[in-house]
């Protein structure tokens, strides 16, 4: 059986309108799925697009301690569970995944690797089973042509 690794929707940390109260309980909730899934699948990976020190959160871009500040036994789970090694864009760049106009690294592997991605902001689209996407595909003649995806996500622990 292949390693599970699962990447962050970079997309979701945008938390737009959201205060750092109410962005903790959708971490807190992520973590909890993270764990859950973790408990199932001991050989679950979740991989960021950055290094957890660089990823940012809301209008204000707080970082992660901001909002689950040490010590705190919450952020001490989630980063036990991080992979250490940031995901790059996919490579070669056949294939892409768009949503709302950007390419997000993280939908982007889970969409090649036929994996799933996590999400930290809860509202709509984050909050679903499935991101509605389009892939983006690029033939040895350089034609490109796109269909509507579905990307599986884990916000809260049903899904997981």
């Amino acid at each position: 059986m292949r390693t599970l690794v699962i990447y962050l929707n970079e997309l979701s940390c945008a938390c737009n309108g959201l205060s750092r109260e109410a962005i903790r309980p959708h971490l807190v909730t992520t973590i909890a799925t993270l764990r859950r899934v973790a408990e199932h699948r001991e050989d679950a990976v979740f991989r960021l697009h950055c290094r957890l020190a660089d990823l940012t959160f809301g209008d204000e871009h707080l970082p992660l301690a901001a909002i689950l500040p040490e010590p705190n036994e919450r952020f001490t789970q989630f980063k036990s569970l991080l992979d250490r090694a940031p995901c790059g864009p996919v490579t070669p760049l056949t294939t892409e995944i768009r949503y709302a106009g950007s390419s997000p690294i993280g939908l982007t592997w889970a969409d090649a690797e036929d994996s799933f991605v996590f999400s930290l902001g809860h509202r709509s689209p984050w909050s679903g089973r499935a991101i509605p996407c389009e892939r983006h595909t690029m033939d040895e003649a350089a034609n490109i042509t796109h269909r509507e995806v579905d990307v599986r996500n884990l916000a809260n622990t049903a899904h997981a």
